[in-house]
């Protein structure tokens, strides 16, 4: 395996501002006072994964590549950037976890791996949100081993948190501050709050 040829623009930095009230966004009833603001407003979401999108658009393989999406955090982070994309794309999925609630566990569990998936190809690894970076590490261990090369994107990146682990990541839609735990955008809280439009 190679390491990434595709070169990404530099990531927006939202560790300074200043949240803005729920109240100024439309958000879904169901939602409604359960947040302390908004970090990133939805819009600025999408445009970043347009962006992002744009430079593995760029980038020619030679062949067809793997847009891979690790489960379920970024499923809708991955399905836009499948609607992106304009090179052909196959999807394959690989899963793990290393998060019960709002912790780490420091343990890693696959619980879904196929070798013959990556095997011998050009793989787009997409992931929502990196922090301790023990998923990420093992899924780029497993899917390394195996690929002819791996670029890795993460839609939302807390680089001042602990990290367990210290994963290659090479592009980066949005900084956000390490001390917050966020939900949106794909990102839940057992499961609730993936739907919301913002972070």
């Amino acid at each position: 395996m190679t390491s990434s040829p595709i070169r990404f623009s530099e990531p927006i930095d939202t560790r300074t501002t200043e949240l803005y009230s729920p109240d100024q966004f439309s958000i879904q009833p169901k939602y409604v006072g359960h947040l302390e603001g908004i970090r990133v407003p939805g819009g600025l979401v999408k445009n970043r994964i347009r962006r992002l999108s744009e430079h593995v658009s760029n980038y020619d393989f030679g062949e067809e590549m793997v847009l891979a999406c690790m489960l379920k955090g970024a499923m809708p982070f991955h399905s836009e950037m499948q609607k992106k994309i304009t090179k052909k794309t196959r999807t394959a999925l690989y899963g793990a976890s290393s998060y019960h609630g709002a912790k780490s566990t420091g343990e890693v569990n696959v619980y879904l791996f196929n070798p013959k998936d990556f095997e011998d190809r050009h793989v787009v690894l997409i992931e929502d949100i990196s922090e301790s970076g023990l998923t990420l590490a093992q899924a780029q261990k497993d899917i390394g081993a195996v690929a002819k090369s791996l670029t890795t994107i993460v839609l939302f990146d807390k680089p001042d948190a602990e990290r367990l682990a210290h994963p290659q990541i090479d592009g980066v839609g949005l900084i956000i501050p390490h001390k917050e735990f966020v939900v949106g955008g794909g990102l839940d809280y057992n499961g609730k709050y993936r739907d919301l439009y913002h972070l």
